[in-house]
């Protein structure tokens, strides 16, 4: 039985079946860690005595017949800011880079403790090398310019897996882990995922608890990174809904994520926009040939029985926006202003979409990834220079608190390249419903090269 790319909700229904122990599946990636870490610097606390201590208390639970959650026995990392009880902890709240700090965090974050609940076992977390508070770190944690630390893409080592959901993404593309839950400020859950050939999900604002101070995560999101849809919204089914520390949170019951995921997509009506009217300004050599690709993909829904049209709105440059922070910083009030106009224009172009459509396809990034030294050198040159042109089609959806997901469809020079699918507040189900019913027809099943040994 090939437990590598085996998918997380099969391993759940296997373990249910007792076909499969969780015993087995912690050893096995375990193992992967131990082969593949090296490689692809996934993990920044791998805790394997903790995951060995669950993986036998879910094994004695499916064999004294207990009734078991959604994610019964499936191995999950996260994200080396998200906190898991008796780990090191890089907080969102320290400044970034030298100045930050790590501590042992004291208890689990929401969304750990929602994982754990539906019977998952926590690995620990994934590297967070650059753009989040943490910067690029050593083995021992201390800053460092060595970029031999960074995490690798593991479809072609000489290129980053993106940031800062780095050590996650790569981990989950490598076949190191079934799922890791990423974060996303900016696109930092999406974009990674892009260039790693996973879907990824940054969600309505909200409605996943992030469990940080609400100054520094109001237009953060927490959600899945995975190689398919069901095991994606399996994982937010699990992670959703409302929490009553949490300053940001929806207090509605999410809706089914699950129920409706086989219903494919006849007779839905996509808008497509190749840029939203600007994103071109920040094109690279690749953009063009990634566009075509992303557009043909697109146009695929249509073979599946919806309908795809072009759209006429056209939305300003976003970057007026980094003047509400949190990522552009305190700003005088005069910026501030011009990110409130420009969030009302993206916002009234959005409803007059979503008026006439069911979703929004664009490219999730113009650009294929990045090696590793001209990301280092990109990203280290400052947010309003680096964001722009690597947040062009993701960065609106933060500040709007809309969700997107980022679904792979194809390669342009041998790298993934990535359909982002947004949709109306709330519309997650819609967006894992479309992105199966894709991926069903037109699956993303070839294997990292530098996982085939």
């Amino acid at each position: 039985m090939e437990l590598t790319w085996m998918p997380a909700w099969e391993i759940r229904d296997l373990i249910g079946r007792r076909e499969l122990s969780p015993v087995e599946v912690t050893e096995h990636f375990l193992g992967r860690a131990e082969e593949m870490d090296p490689v692809f610097r996934c993990y920044r606390t791998l805790d394997a005595v903790g995951a060995r201590e669950q993986a036998k208390r879910a094994e004695d639970a499916v064999l004294r017949g207990d009734e078991l959650g959604s994610l019964h026995g499936v191995p999950v990392s996260v994200k080396e800011h998200i906190a898991v009880a008796g780990l090191p902890h890089f907080s969102l709240d320290v400044v970034a880079g030298a100045d930050a700090v790590s501590n042992r965090a004291e208890r689990d974050a929401p969304v750990v403790r929602r994982l754990r609940e539906a019977g998952a076992v926590v690995f620990g977390t994934n590297i967070m090398p650059g753009m989040g508070s943490v910067g690029l770190r050593d083995d021992a944690g201390n800053p460092t310019t060595d970029l031999s630390f960074h995490s690798r893409n593991p479809w072609d080592l000489s290129r980053v897996p993106g940031s800062s959901s780095a050590g996650g993404c790569a981990a989950v593309s490598g076949g190191v882990i079934p799922v890791a839950i990423g974060s996303d400020g900016g696109g930092s859950t999406r974009l990674p995922a892009a260039w790693s050939g996973l879907l990824g999900l940054h969600p309505t604002m909200g409605r996943v608890p992030m469990g940080s101070p609400p100054a520094n995560s109001w237009n953060t999101s927490l959600g899945p990174l995975t190689r398919d849809a069901r095991s994606g919204a399996i994982v937010l089914e699990a992670i959703a809904g409302p929490d009553g520390a949490e300053i940001i949170s929806l207090q509605s019951d999410p809706p089914d994520y699950i129920g409706g995921l086989d219903d494919g997509v006849e007779g839905l009506r996509f808008a497509w926009t190749d840029d939203f009217g600007f994103a071109r300004n920040y094109a690279g050599e690749e953009s063009e040939r990634v566009l075509d690709t992303v557009r043909a993909a697109a146009q695929r829904f249509t073979e599946l029985g919806a309908s795809v049209e072009t759209s006429e709105e056209v939305f300003p440059d976003w970057t007026p926006m980094l003047g509400l922070g949190p990522q552009g910083g305190a700003q005088p009030g005069d910026a501030f202003v011009r990110g409130q106009d420009c969030r009302v224009q993206w916002w009234q172009g959005f409803r007059r979409i979503f008026a006439d459509y069911d979703l929004l396809l664009t490219t999730t990034i113009q650009h294929i990834a990045f090696t590793v030294e001209r990301w280092d050198d990109s990203w280290t040159k400052g947010l309003a220079e680096f964001a722009p042109q690597w947040c062009a089609h993701t960065f609106p959806h933060n500040f709007l608190g809309w969700p997107a997901l980022a679904v792979p469809c194809g390669f342009v020079d041998g790298m993934p390249v990535s359909l982002q699918i947004t949709g109306p507040p709330d519309g997650e189900a819609l967006l894992y419903r479309a992105s199966h019913a894709f991926l069903e027809r037109f699956p993303f099943d070839e294997r990292p090269p530098a996982t085939l040994n």
